[in-house]
């Protein structure tokens, strides 16, 4: 990584691909996500979209953040792997619950419109909520949760507020959603007391996989892009 930030050797893109990649084949999963990037970017090596996607999922199965984050993405494009929106989810899913804003922005996305996940917009607002808190604002979520009651934002501002305190890497039906009909607002019920997301006046737009989300960051700081 030294020879790719220019300050204590010289930079040498090349030498860099070539040391990632000697350490990647070893095992070493920092190793795996930056050589998989590299390889994405086409930066020191020929671009090769499918030993990417192959590197980074692997250092995304090992449990690094920021390679879930980026292996999401990849599943949600299509690129280099086969297109796969619900596994996308899980990989945002694991990666907003330790704490990554762009994780959990494109996380809210998903649960906005129901893509991968089913449509829950409660859920949507508290993963935006967490994201806009951690200086990821997103004004296509802010329109996607105008069509909330106040007492379902209200829900969602509470679940925010209680994270992360419930189980690492959860099912949706366990993110810490009130089960008894009196913890739910009355707002959010439907005649025979039943839980119920009310749909917002308005027609979301496709999640834009193809282009930059909210925020953009360069891969080479640790974090990975927003959807390229």
């Amino acid at each position: 990584l030294m020879y790719l930030d220019d300050e204590v050797v010289p930079r040498d893109p090349v030498k860099s691909a070539a040391l990632l990649a000697r350490a990647a084949r070893a095992g070493n999963v920092e190793a795996q996500y930056g050589y998989g990037i590299l390889l994405k970017s086409g930066e020191g090596v020929p671009p090769d979209a499918f030993e990417a996607a192959r590197w980074i999922g692997d250092a995304a199965r090992a449990g690094m953040t920021d390679a879930e984050l980026e292996y999401g993405i990849l599943l949600a494009n299509g690129r280099g792997v086969a297109k796969d929106l619900p596994g996308a989810a899980q990989y945002f899913r694991r990666a907003a619950w330790k704490g990554n804003p762009i994780a959990q922005n494109r996380l809210a996305r998903l649960y906005a419109v129901g893509i991968g996940v089913k449509l829950d917009l409660i859920e949507a607002a508290k993963w935006h909520l967490l994201a806009r808190a951690k200086g990821v604002p997103d004004f296509w979520m802010d329109q996607a949760m105008s069509g909330l009651s106040d007492g379902e934002m209200k829900l969602a501002e509470r679940l925010a507020a209680r994270f992360p305190d419930t189980p690492d890497d959860p099912e949706p039906v366990a993110l810490g959603r009130p089960t008894d009909d009196d913890a739910w607002p009355a707002d959010a019920a439907t005649a025979d007391n039943k839980p119920v997301t009310i749909l917002p006046m308005w027609s979301p737009a496709p999640i834009p996989f193809s282009v930059a989300g909210p925020e953009r960051r360069d891969p080479a700081d640790g974090a990975a892009a927003g959807l390229p």
